[in-house]
């Protein structure tokens, strides 16, 4: 019997007794390359709730030390599955802004699988950006991201915080593909972490390019084929795992009680 906090091993093809969802590779990494990075397999590590923040302190990352802040109000208009592949699937922001630069930060919430950071892989996720009407210089576009760790026992938060280093969007129609990818330094960084800390979800802050032309601008921004990366062993692929089901932060800690088991890759 798989205990809940190892998540595994289980010798490959090996499931529990009377479960009949998969078990997960013992590796899945990050490639760097956008075509390798759509091939990679998608567990479902968290739902994919969103929520407005007026800003948070980034601890951690090449951000460490800033705060990323609010100064408008951008409207999340559709919430769905964050691990589906599609530009029509994931999340959707909707922002009408004008010639100043305009900001709100959002961050994931609800329930994770909550991946310890000793085991993260790399963090990647693809954008699709829409314009409605008006003047194009002021669409929205992901201007920072953080990868966000809960304490297991406390309610101490780490923000890994980085910079995309975009300053507008790619226009109407456009496609951008952000990541960590697992040979990155920042991986070795926050595995360091150990077992206490555990993977929530993600923290982007949109924007909207300042200057340019007048007149306002209506457009959308998706976030979509969230993908994040995990290392259980360095044992092989003769071995399978199985990771605790969603729940809430207050169930996080796997090492009490038996939080139970569903399909890693649904929600």
């Amino acid at each position: 019997m798989v205990q809940p906090e190892r998540w595994g091993p289980l010798p490959q093809g090996e499931l529990m007794t009377n479960q009949e969802f998969p078990t997960i590779p013992g590796t899945i990494e990050i490639p760097g390359d956008l075509s390798d990075f759509k091939k990679k397999p998608q567990v479902v590590w968290t739902a994919s709730d969103w929520s407005y923040t007026g800003g948070v302190n980034i601890t951690d990352g090449p951000s460490a030390g800033e705060y990323w802040g609010s100064n408008d109000n951008f409207v999340v208009n559709r919430q769905e599955n964050m691990y589906q592949p599609f530009p029509s699937s994931g999340s959707r922001f909707w922002s009408r802004a004008v010639t100043r630069e305009r900001t709100t930060v959002f961050r994931m919430e609800g329930q994770s699988r909550w991946m310890p950071a000793s085991v993260f892989n790399g963090i990647g996720f693809e954008t699709y950006h829409q314009h409605i009407v008006g003047n194009q210089d002021h669409m929205l576009y992901v201007a920072d991201y953080a990868v966000i760790f809960r304490h297991r026992s406390n309610n101490e938060t780490k923000y890994y915080g980085l910079k995309t280093d975009y300053t507008s969007s790619p226009g109407h129609e456009g496609y951008r593909f952000d990541c960590i990818q697992t040979s990155d330094y920042h991986v070795d960084e926050i595995r360091t972490w150990g077992s206490e800390w555990l993977y929530q979800g993600l923290v982007v802050v949109l924007r909207t390019q300042g200057g340019g032309s007048d007149g306002s601008c209506e457009s959308y921004i998706g976030i979509y084929n969230l993908k994040v990366g995990h290392k259980f062993s360095t044992v092989g692929e003769q071995y399978r795992y199985l990771p605790l089901k969603n729940r809430s932060a207050v169930n996080r800690d796997g090492t009490k009680d038996n939080k139970g088991f569903s399909n890693p890759f649904e929600e």
